[in-house]
């Protein structure tokens, strides 16, 4: 942010003041939300799933359960947290 203040503003401050700086204008740090963009907030609300037969079923007759989606690396970028307006 230090920077950014610079290079926008030409005004130069250490970079571990610019937080006294932001929180007098009353921004807090901000995560954005961890929700994937594809999720279905209906099927996740009402509990449904095209997952295949339920567990308790497939543990009864033997099967190996495998959770591919949870295996593979996310494309996704980082996210990282910033500074914005509070609430």
């Amino acid at each position: 942010m230090a920077h950014l203040i610079e290079q926008e503003f030409g005004v130069s401050y250490h970079a571990g003041h610019v937080w006294k700086l932001l929180r007098g204008l009353n921004w807090s740090v901000q995560r954005p939300r961890g929700r994937a963009l594809e999720r279905d907030e209906e099927a996740s609300a009402n509990g449904s799933s095209s997952a295949g037969p339920p567990l308790k079923k497939a543990r009864q007759q033997g099967r190996t359960i495998v959770f591919i989606d949870e295996s593979g690396l996310s494309q996704r970028p980082h996210r990282c947290r910033t500074w914005s307006p509070s609430g």
